[in-house]
């Protein structure tokens, strides 16, 4: 049963959905899902889906997906995926992507793919892809690959760019220097380019 405190064309359904919301047109689907909103448009599918979000036109669908928000529209898709944001425009797709993420603009595809990122315009593609990055404008495709500096790319299982303008391509491959490159596998590159 939900209990709708100020707004108009909110909709609940499920055990305790919809709880302590304040806006208009949020849309809450699942036991607690959609509680303790502040925003308009918002949509949580799921069991404990979209708790706790203060913005509006944020989408998640997926058991505590999307919870604890703040920010205008994010996606989280998956079981966990897009919880623990703080930004606008951040997508999270796959099993706890994208979660304790502070920026804007993210996109995470795949279990795990870019959690604990502080940054924005980050792309990570892969189970574990850009984890714990700390930089903006990086792209980190494949299994645990990881850019980690300003405008670096990792692509391949386990590569790592984390030297400014990096590039990393090839399984395993590190490279540590600023404008620096490797392609093949394993590699590293500590010098500056």
């Amino acid at each position: 049963a939900a209990r709708m405190h100020t707004g108009i064309g909110n909709i609940a359904t499920g055990y305790e959905s919809g709880n302590s919301v304040t806006g208009d047109y949020n849309n809450a689907s699942g036991s607690g899902a959609g509680g303790s909103v502040a925003g308009n448009y918002n949509v949580a599918s799921g069991t404990s889906a979209g708790q706790n979000v203060a913005g509006s036109r944020n989408v998640t669908s997926g058991i505590v997906a999307g919870r604890n928000v703040q920010g205008d529209s994010n996606i989280g898709m998956a079981d966990g995926a897009g919880s623990n944001v703080t930004g606008p425009r951040n997508a999270a797709l796959g099993y706890r992507a994208g979660r304790d993420v502070e920026g804007d603009s993210n996109t995470a595809i795949g279990a795990n793919a870019g959690g604990s990122v502080i940054g924005s315009n980050n792309v990570a593609i892969g189970t574990d892809a850009g984890r714990t990055v700390t930089a903006s404008n990086t792209v980190s495709i494949g299994n645990a690959a990881k850019a980690n500096a300003a405008d670096a790319i990792a692509i391949g299982t386990g590569a790592q760019a984390n030297g400014v303008q990096s590039i990393s391509v090839g399984t395993g491959n590190i490279v540590n220097g600023a404008n620096s490159g490797a392609f093949g596998d394993p590699n590293t590159v500590n010098g500056s380019g």
